[in-house]
């Protein structure tokens, strides 16, 4: 493999055990997906309209710390590929310090890390499956494609690496065109298949006979800890004010 093809692969698994990621956050709180949509909606709109260092880092720390406290250990996951989406940014934006002699393009990828963060601190405490939930009220199908997507998204981002090494074996030229041409056939190829794998799962899922209705009344307990976390998260808006 060429190392076009060596880092597409690597950056499609680290994607796909991302998203298997997500799949797993059952959440912390019983609540109903009307409010758990729109309440990650808000907090996650923070730091994508902000240009605030100080704001950014607040909300950095914050949610970090949240996830530690919701999940443990297993939050250093999340912490760990958010950096990566970070520095992954600020690479694609030095040419642009360079152009402009100006730092003011390094805040992309502060909020990104502080987007991605709080994203994921929501999903932890709310749960990603009442979150997806709740966009039925845009599209009634929507959340069901969304799960089935999570679900296998991680398996064909990896069949994408194995479909890579399997055509460029074929292929004596290591030249960057090649290269690309490569990926593309893979990735055809691979949509292709999908196609026909999530219908069928799709199929299988709406012929399950029981479906147990999960519980989503509030007690008292989560309504103290959304709060709390809702005041945490939004405490950061005081830098608009001041």
């Amino acid at each position: 493999m060429t190392w076009l093809e060596k880092t597409f692969t690597g950056l499609m698994r680290r994607l796909g055990d991302w998203v298997t990621s997500f799949e797993l956050l059952r959440g912390k709180v019983n609540v109903s997906p009307i409010l758990s949509l729109p309440i990650t909606v808000f907090l996650a709109s923070i730091p994508s309209f902000s240009s605030d260092v100080i704001q950014l880092a607040y909300l950095s720390i914050v949610s970090t710390l949240w996830g530690f406290w919701l999940i443990g250990r297993a939050w250093t996951r999340f912490l760990k590929i958010s950096m990566m989406w970070a520095i992954f940014t600020s690479v694609i934006m030095l040419p642009k310090v360079y152009l402009s002699g100006s730092l003011d393009p390094l805040m992309t990828p502060l909020r990104v890390l502080s987007s991605l963060l709080v994203l994921e601190a929501s999903a932890t405490l709310l749960g990603i499956k009442s979150i997806l939930e709740g966009l039925a009220l845009i599209a009634p199908q929507l959340p069901e494609s969304l799960d089935i997507m999570l679900g296998q998204i991680s398996y064909y981002l990896r069949n994408v690496g194995w479909l890579i090494i399997a055509k460029g074996s074929r292929n004596f030229d290591e030249s960057p065109s090649m290269g690309y041409e490569v990926i593309s056939l893979a990735a055809s190829e691979l949509l292709n298949r999908g196609r026909e794998r999530a219908f069928s799962i799709s199929l299988a899922k709406r012929s399950r006979v029981w479906n147990s209705i999960p519980d989503s009344s509030l007690e008292k307990r989560d309504i103290i800890l959304i709060a709390v976390f809702l005041l945490s998260i939004s405490m950061s808006c005081a830098r608009w004010v001041l």
